[in-house]
């Protein structure tokens, strides 16, 4: 809630050529569009101890417009993460991915793993 009240303050699109900004960059520049805006609680969680193989950065596409969309993802212990969206574009409040139903992830990553995303068919 804290992330999606302050954000707005903060929005800095990157315009037409995307900038994935450090969480250093983000503060230098005291703020930027959703890439550097999602690293404050990516690094806060780490920071405040929850093991790194929990938490990631996580790039989302709207099913039906195709935006992209970089948010945080906590896998606390499900396959289902928690979603947290420092501007509040996909999800409001702490969510898991399965109740964010118009997104769909792509990419999950952090500085130690890198994860694509490929949608299994439904048959």
């Amino acid at each position: 809630d804290w992330t999606q009240e302050v954000a707005p303050k903060h929005y800095i699109s990157d315009g037409s050529i995307d900038h994935w900004a450090t969480l250093e960059e983000t503060l230098e520049g005291n703020g930027d569009d959703c890439d550097g805006l999602s690293a404050p609680p990516y690094n806060a969680l780490i920071m405040k101890g929850f093991p790194s193989n929990q938490i990631y950065y996580g790039l989302i596409r709207n099913k039906y417009n195709g935006s992209h969309h970089m948010v945080t993802f906590w896998f606390d212990k499900s396959d289902d993460p928690y979603v947290i969206d420092s501007v509040g574009t996909a999800s409001n409040g702490l969510k898991r991915m399965s109740d964010v139903k118009d997104w769909q992830p792509l990419r999950i990553f952090s500085e130690e793993r890198d994860y694509l995303i490929t949608p299994i068919p439904s048959h």
